[in-house]
Order: structure tokens, then C-alpha cells, then sequence
């Protein structure tokens, strides 16, 4: 039997589950039972926050990573958390995409709980070493976990210019096997796939790749179209047994987040067998009807229970995959499992050794209807430790919905104030003093704070009045799009890697450098007209970055958030189209600034 991580509520460093479908932390609001045949729809929008960690293979943060969704981007602090407060976005699938220079892109798509916070901890792959490969003569890499990629010859072109590349080509890949412990925190998406006939599935995966082609100026290359490269996949030993003769193949789209029904892999002696078109993410799966489960988990206080890993293990049959996730604040867990079959919950208590024997709290047995177990008390864990306090910003103004996080050692719980600006955690297992640190942040400044805190076994302690209050860092922010409908890319430039300067005359020039990467240095530079004040209209004067610095652009108005004085912060954001150039050729772009105001 397979186990499956979901997303959900406060995550924490999960290493042992592999999963089909993600969880949601959630009050009520869920996702409706999907019907076979039923066409995805993620036209509905929402307000939500989103907050989470990001972390690498070994389970360590990943500082310095760039997080974004939508038009909306933020880096990654030392313990690899992020947050987004408050956004409109898509209920359906709203893609959380993750960057950083030597790595994979990660991505997790999730359905969202609208008005609440939704949770999730992402593990982003290194680059392995690349394999090189002629772009003219073709020929079959070997992937050094599993796998192989035969390329045909003549079959590299680089997309920028749809051109043939005859070059030498870094191929970056890896084997994502379905048996690993963190398969769950590895996937992209959410393994809700469409097929051909454009219906929502749910998927279980028999192994995936990701791939990345790199010329020798650093361009991404492609397949040409028309072309087709044959991957294998190797089946893990204890999948032998069930693996089917045929499955479907799916690539994941960058864009909607969703996971596409392309071909077929047929199985051989060594593994799946299959022909590609193009190369990002590759999943060899199967897919089925799926129904959303919910339930509460609180004390016998009738205190939510947060942060607990929730188990949902299979009991009618051993071909269906195990299911875990996350309570998040209010103790709720939310997501898609099989229908028709009967399961065990169990449950884990936040902060206890997720090798931990689980603890049984009841069975019950799905049907072709959404499951709702609602409120369910279970016994409290020994040595819990309770961190309450509340959240105010620099003018001492109490903060509602404000994120909060508690690191402890790497072990990160998160969360937002409710509405009185209070906030609570529950951390099991404590077994004897231990250092943590509870941070605030207030979202709309951008800022954020922190308090120094002891935790003892069998202990309820108050942090007090927690205040969200910092040095702004300066930063510019730029989200831009590629046509035809590829993936969009985020460029950050901040402090303290990044250096900004600012002149006023007649029109407003901002302008960023960051030289993390010598190579390829990073700068954004653009001007808006119109009087030093926040009110009035300010037209978008020029605009230039280190991609294309001849770059032309259709008329776009600046929104100031802020123009303060000398000293203090110019902050705001703008949109357009970028024309004319090699690199964005139409491409749309959102910026987002603040710096200091130097004269």
C-alpha cells in the first residue's frame, strides 16, 4: 500500500508519505464531488491567504527562493516561509510556483478555502549534474536515479527564436519515484489531471520526470515541434505487482497548474515506455472518481487541534493509495479521496515524531457523495506545550489575519490571528525546555517582527502582545509572461543582495541591481511621470531590464501605494505589455517596487 501527503493546514517537515491528491485546510466552502465526465471549471474567484514553508530534498529551509501566484511574488526567509495575505484568486486551482537558480521549478496547485487561510510546505528539487547530449546527432541519456530520454536527431530548437539548435545541449533530469517517503512535498501540481475529453481526475502516479534542456548561452531549449523523444520510466518493485499493462501519460501544465492527459506509456520489461513532445514534467498515471472528505479534529476542550498529521489508510482494498494531511488552525482537514471504499483515520499530533505509530479514531466508508464526519474529539498527546499571544503593527494597531509563524529547531507551525488578533499553537511531545520563536508579520507594510520564547512540557505560555514591526527591505518585482501562454517567470531583485537608487527630476527613475549571479547580472529600470505625491494619475515613462534592454511597452499607469518623503518609501505597481523585443515579444509583465526615496 502507497502512502499519499496532502496539503494541508500547518505543515510541518514531511518526509514520509507519497500522494495522489492534495488536502486543504478549510472551514466548509469545499470542493464539490467530482462526477466522471465532469469538465474543470476555474473561472470562480475568491479572497484566501496563503502561508507555507519551502524546503529542499534533506528536509532543510530554502532561504532566497522566490514564491509567486498570480501577479502576486515574495521571497523566502531564512526558515523557507512565505505568505500571501488576503489575495483574489481562482477557487479551483490557484498554482503556487516556487524558483531558484539551481534548482527545479516546483509548483503545488491548490483548492482553495475561500476566506481562510490555506497551507502548504514544498520540497524543490536540486539540479542534478547534466547529462550532455549533441543537438544535432541526438542520441538516449541515462537518468542517474532511473530512467532514460532517447532523443531523435535534429530534434532541439530553442523557442525564442524557433530556430534549430545543433549544439550541445545540458539535460537536466530526474526520476521522481512513487514510492518515496516525500513524494507528497515533490509533486508538481496536486494530481488532479484532465483527460483528453477535458473531464477532471483524480490520479495515481506511477512515477514521474522532470526534465529541463539547456543551451550554452543559458537559453531552455525545446523539442521541435513535430518531434517526439521516447522516456522510460522505471516501476518500483513493490508497484510490480499491480502496475497495469498500459497508462495514461500527463504533462503538467505550467499554467493552469493541472496535470493533461497526452499519450500512453506501455509497460516492458524495465519500466513504462512512452513518446513526449515537449519537456517539463512527466507523470505516468492512472485516474478515477474522486469525493471530498472533511472533518474537525478538537480536545476535550473543545479546542481545535492544529497541526496534527491526519492518516487516511484504505482498508477495503491494498491497489488504493493512503492519504495524509494536515489540520490547519481551526483543526480542520479537507480533500479528495476514492469513492466506495472503506478507510481508517488515524492521526498524528503536531509536533511529534512523524514516525510515530499513528492513533486510530474511527472508520467510516466513502460513497458517490461528498463525506463530511464533522466535529471529532480525540484524546490530547502528552507533554503538549500551548504558545498564545497577539499581533500589533508599529502603531500598536491590533492585527486581524495577520500570518504567524513558530519555528522551533527546523520544525516551522504557521498561522493567522483570529478576529481579535489573538493566535494560538499546540505543540506535542515536548520532552524538555526547548527554544522557539514566535514571528508576526503585517502584510500590508510588509513587515515583521519577533519574540524570543521557552517551551516546557504540560505548559500554557504567553508571549503577550507580539509586534509586527521591522526595517522595510527595499525590492523590485517583476512578473512577466511569455507568449505563446508559457509559463510565467518571476525576477526579484532585494535587499540586502540587491542595491536600488532613485532620482526625481521631472519624472521619477527607480532603478535595481542585484549581482547574486556575476554571470547574468539582474537590473530593472523605469520612470513614471507626474508630481512626488501619491494622488493623481502617473503614467509609466520608460521602462528597460537586463533581459532586453531596448525593450518598448504599451502606456501603463503606476498605482503608488506610497511617495513619502526623503528617506522614507516610494511603493506601488503597474502593468503592461512589452513589445518589439527578442526576449518578451509581446509578453505581459507586472512590476511591483518599493524603495527608498533619495531626493
Amino acid at each position: 500500500m502507497k502512502t499519499t501527503f496532502f496539503k494541508v493546514g500547518t505543515c510541518i517537515a514531511l518526509m514520509l508519505f507519497s500522494c495522489v491528491l492534495v488536502f486543504n485546510s478549510c472551514k466548509k466552502d469545499t470542493k464539490d464531488y467530482v462526477t466522471p465526465g465532469q469538465q474543470f471549471d476555474n473561472s470562480a474567484r475568491t479572497t484566501a491567504t496563503f502561508l507555507g514553508q519551502i524546503i529542499k530534498e534533506d528536509g532543510s529551509p530554502l532561504e532566497g527562493a522566490t514564491v509567486s501566484t498570480g501577479t502576486n511574488s515574495i521571497i523566502t526567509d531564512a526558515d523557507g516561509f512565505f505568505y500571501f495575505s488576503k489575495i483574489n484568486t481562482p477557487v479551483s486551482a490557484t498554482l503556487i510556483k516556487v524558483e531558484k537558480l539551481g534548482y527545479f521549478k516546483a509548483f503545488r496547485t491548490i483548492t482553495v478555502i475561500p476566506n481562510a487561510d490555506n497551507q502548504v510546505k514544498i520540497m524543490v528539487m536540486e539540479l542534478p549534474t547534466a547529462k550532455i547530449l549533441n543537438g544535432q546527432t541526438g542520441g538516449v541519456i541515462v537518468i542517474d536515479n532511473g530512467g532514460a530520454i532517447n532523443f531523435p536527431a535534429n530534434a532541439i530548437m530553442d523557442p525564442a527564436t524557433n530556430l534549430p539548435y545543433n549544439g550541445t545541449v545540458s539535460v537536466y533530469a530526474k526520476w521522481i519515484d512513487p514510492t518515496d517517503p516525500s513524494l507528497g512535498l515533490l509533486f508538481p501540481g496536486d494530481l488532479r489531471g484532465l483527460a483528453t475529453d477535458g473531464a477532471e481526475q483524480g490520479l495515481t502516479t506511477y512515477g514521474m520526470q522532470a526534465v529541463e534542456l539547456v543551451g550554452t548561452s543559458g537559453q531552455k531549449l525545446q523539442l521541435v515541434a513535430g518531434t517526439k523523444a521516447e522516456v522510460t520510466f522505471p516501476i518500483p518493485s513493490s508497484l510490480v505487482g499491480s502496475a497495469p499493462a498500459t497508462v495514461p501519460l500527463w504533462d503538467f501544465n505550467e499554467i493552469t497548474g493541472m496535470w493533461e492527459q497526452d499519450g500512453e506509456a506501455t509497460r516492458t520489461a524495465n519500466g513504462y515506455v512512452g513518446s513526449v513532445s515537449h519537456f517539463s514534467f512527466w507523470n505516468c498515471d492512472y485516474g478515477g472518481a474522486i469525493v471530498n472528505f472533511t472533518c474537525q479534529l478538537v480536545d476535550a476542550n473543545n479546542v481545535p487541534i492544529s497541526g496534527a498529521l491526519v492518516k487516511i489508510i484504505p482498508t477495503s482494498t491494498s491497489s488504493l493509495t493512503a492519504r495524509t494531511a494536515m489540520t490547519n488552525s481551526n483543526g480542520t482537514v479537507n480533500g479528495g479521496i476514492p469513492v466506495n471504499a472503506t478507510f481508517n483515520l488515524e492521526y498524528i499530533p503536531s509536533g511529534c515524531n512523524l514516525y510515530s505509530a499513528s492513533t486510530f479514531i474511527q472508520s467510516f466508508t466513502s460513497v458517490a457523495s461528498n463525506i463530511n464526519l464533522g466535529t471529532i474529539t480525540v484524546a490530547n498527546n502528552t507533554g503538549i506545550t500551548t504558545v498564545t499571544g497577539s499581533v500589533q503593527d508599529c502603531n500598536n494597531v491590533t492585527l486581524v489575519n495577520a500570518p504567524v509563524k513558530l519555528t522551533v529547531g527546523s520544525y516551522v507551525l504557521s498561522g493567522v490571528t483570529n478576529a481579535s488578533g489573538n493566535f494560538s499553537f499546540a505543540v506535542n511531545c515536548i520532552n524538555a525546555s526547548t527554544a522557539a520563536v514566535v514571528t508576526a508579520y503585517d502584510a500590508t507594510n510588509n513587515v515583521n517582527g519577533s519574540s524570543n520564547v521557552t517551551l516546557t512540557p504540560n505548559a500554557a505560555i504567553s508571549v503577550g502582545t507580539v509586534l509586527a514591526c521591522g526595517a522595510q527591505n527595499n525590492f523590485i518585482t517583476i512578473l512577466v509572461t511569455n507568449p505563446p501562454a508559457t509559463t510565467p517567470t518571476t525576477y526579484s531583485i532585494v535587499e540586502p543582495a540587491g542595491t536600488f537608487s532613485q532620482y526625481f527630476q521631472n519624472v521619477t527613475g527607480i532603478f535595481g541591481s542585484d549581482n547574486v549571479n556575476p554571470a547574468n547580472p539582474l537590473y530593472i529600470s523605469f520612470e513614471f511621470d507626474g508630481p512626488q505625491t501619491v494622488a493623481g494619475t502617473h503614467n509609466l515613462f520608460n521602462y528597460y531590464d537586463s533581459n532586453d534592454s531596448s525593450a518598448t511597452f504599451t502606456p501603463a499607469i503606476v498605482n503608488l501605494t506610497n511617495y513619502g518623503a526623503i528617506g522614507a518609501k516610494i511603493s506601488g505597481s503597474f502593468s503592461t505589455t512589452v513589445t518589439g523585443t527578442t526576449f518578451y515579444n509581446g509578453a505581459a509583465l507586472n512590476c511591483t517596487f518599493r524603495v527608498t526615496r533619495q531626493n
